[in-house]
């Protein structure tokens, strides 16, 4: 380790009292003077130099209350204030010591508030020619008396006749100037500027001028307002038509178009400044509102024009009175008109194949007192001026009951056992009937047997035969037909056994009676309807022996006459004993048909009454 010589030691210390500085405080402001704005922070330092560890107090001249907070860094002290009031305009004193040494430094605290720009207020909406004001205001000023406010509009100063500068005030203070104008449409957009300038000479602070500017929105409108159309405003039917609305505004207007319609209503057609029709329709026709609203002070202006298409009629009305669907018999009515841009002929025609009939129509009506099925059907409506006509068809519906009903069978309504007949019911009606078939009973009640029109009878029996009712139905009526169906049956040889008595004494009389069906040819029309139909006639015929005795056979023959025909059928009859008591029995003993009539035998029934005799019952 060096050593420090006596020589090196005193140069050293030589040095140090050459090089060393003096104990002083510098400057706390420049000019001792510091602006402070109100309601900011303020930050005073006492800065020491030639003393490393100072001791620092802080005092105002006239002890009143430091009103901040003092902190000491080495050699500096920084007193504090964190909100700059009217209690901290004072001469503050920083006072330092080292070792035996005192410094002190002094610093003024100014005080001003100057801490927005101006506000400018305008009466809203600014309405073209309605009185308005400006205002402008400068918030929290101090000193206040010391505040110049003035309004310019562009570069023109505006006479605001602001008041003459009152006492000192001792707080801070709200500053306002007006300025009272009517505006014109020449001032919308020009920039109004409000300029506040707090000059104090004394005083060293940014910024002392500040300024608010403000751009006018003049409102106004619609005025002006004009419609223009293009081509014109008579036109041929088909030609497009151009309708353009125009107005001043400002804000801009809403324009919209509406129509005048004939009962006084009017109709909102679309929201634009320009109607555009590119074919032109008769319909067109009529009075155009253009309408423009300004919608900030909701004033509103409006422009009308007519316009008038020329062409063939137009609008028809072909209404049927009261409906289009009637009852036979009613009274109905045809209204024919239209719209048209010149005087029009009317004319109401009957459709017809074979050519259209016009009917007399009395200014475009046309009665009908009674209608009737032949009125019902298509009517057309024609309205003709000299650009062109125009129609309209409308079709009549007479609602009426059934009527006309025939019936065709097929093959006839006389078949045989085993075959297939079919009867087809049709009927004239409108609406469309519902068609039923139905049987009479033997007690005279009806039997529904089909809901169909057509009736179709697979392998008759002899249980099928009778009076069959065709009816069609509908809301307006209904209507029957009817035919009798006859089976034939075939003749066959029967043998049948009773359960009367097997014996006897002796046969007395008996009596036969037969029972045939007379069935004639129907007779039919060109269609193939059967007409003259009628049902089969029954005819009687009674065989009447006396005294039969046994063993005794003879034949009874049976001759039918119908329709200037006749059939012959020949039974042959055998005659027994029986033994019993009195009786009257019918029995049939035994049968032999031998028929060639055009009818069968419906019944054979043989009445055999006897006597008891003694002698034993013997069936031979």
């Amino acid at each position: 380790m060096s050593r420090v010589t006596p020589t090196r030691a005193t140069l050293l210390l030589l040095v140090s009292i050459l090089t060393s500085e003096a104990f002083e405080i510098k400057d706390i402001a420049p000019g001792h003077k510091i602006a402070a704005q109100i309601g900011e922070r303020l930050v005073l330092n006492c800065c020491t130099i030639g003393c490393a560890s100072p001791e620092f107090s802080w005092r105002t001249e006239m002890d009143n209350p430091l009103g901040g907070t003092m902190t000491v860094e080495g050699p500096n002290s920084f007193l504090t204030v964190d909100s700059v009031g009217f209690a901290n305009e004072h001469t503050y004193v920083c006072n330092a010591v080292c070792g035996k040494e005192k410094r002190e430094k002094k610093v003024k605290i100014d005080i001003y508030s100057f801490p927005s720009d101006p506000v400018i207020e305008i009466s809203s909406p600014l309405v073209l020619e309605k009185p308005a004001s400006i205002t402008c205001h400068v918030h929290s000023v101090f000193p206040s008396e010391q505040l110049v406010l003035s309004l310019k509009k562009n570069d023109e100063l505006l006479p605001t006749g602001e008041p003459e500068p009152g006492p000192p005030s001792s707080s801070v203070q709200t500053k306002t100037i007006h300025f009272n104008f009517i505006p014109s449409k020449e001032d919308a957009g020009k920039e109004i500027t409000c300029i506040a300038e707090l000059t104090i000479e004394e005083m060293e602070f940014e910024p002392k001028e500040r300024k608010t500017t403000h751009v006018l929105n003049v409102i106004f409108g619609p005025l002006n307002t004009h419609i223009t159309e293009m081509p014109g405003c008579t036109l041929s039917e088909g030609q497009m038509l151009t309708l353009t609305c125009v107005t001043e505004s400002h804000p801009p207007a809403e324009i919209v178009w509406k129509k005048q319609l004939a009962d006084g209503t009017v109709q909102l057609i679309q929201d634009s400044h320009e109607l555009f029709i590119p074919h032109t329709q008769f319909s067109d026709s009529g009075t155009y509102i253009c309408e423009a609203t300004n919608s900030v002070t909701k004033e509103v202006e409006r422009r009308t024009i007519s316009v008038f298409i020329q062409g063939p009629p137009a609008h028809l009305e072909f209404p049927i009175v009261p409906a289009t669907t009637v009852q036979e018999g009613e009274s109905v009515t045809l209204q024919c008109s239209a719209k048209s841009s010149s005087p029009a002929h009317v004319f109401i025609k009957k459709k017809s194949a074979s050519g259209d009939v016009v009917l007399e129509s009395q200014g475009g009506f046309f009665n009908i007192s009674r209608v009737a099925p032949a009125d019902a059907g298509d009517y057309e409506c024609q309205v003709r001026n000299e650009f062109g006509d125009n129609q309209m068809i409308r079709t009549l519906h007479v609602e009426y009951g059934p009527r006309n009903t025939t019936i065709v069978v097929t093959p006839s309504n006389i078949v045989k056992e085993g075959d297939t007949v079919i009867m087809r019911c049709s009927t004239d009606a409108n609406p469309t009937p519902k068609v039923s078939w139905k049987k009479q009973l033997s007690n005279g009640e009806s039997h529904l047997v089909s809901e169909d029109a057509t009736l179709m009878l697979k392998k008759v029996q002899v249980q099928d035969m009778g009076h069959y009712e065709c009816e069609g139905l509908n809301r307006a009526g209904k209507d029957n037909k009817a035919v009798e169906l006859v089976v034939e049956v075939l003749s066959r040889t029967t043998s049948v056994l009773t359960d009367a008595p097997v014996t006897f004494t002796e046969v007395g009389d008996f009596t036969r009676k037969t029972t045939a069906y007379s069935t004639p040819h129907p007779e039919t029309d060109s269609q193939g309807h059967t007409e003259n139909e009628s049902p089969a006639a029954p005819v009687d015929t009674v065989f009447t022996t006396h005294m039969a005795m046994k063993n005794e056979t003879f034949t009874h023959s049976v001759t039918s006459f119908a329709n200037d025909k006749n059939a012959t059928e020949e039974t042959e009859i055998i005659i027994g004993r029986m033994k019993g008591p009195d009786y009257v029995a019918p029995i049939i003993i035994a049968v032999a048909s031998l028929a060639t009539a055009a009818g069968p035998v419906a019944a054979i029934l043989i009445y055999i009454s006897g006597r008891q005799r003694s002698t034993d019952p013997t069936v031979l």
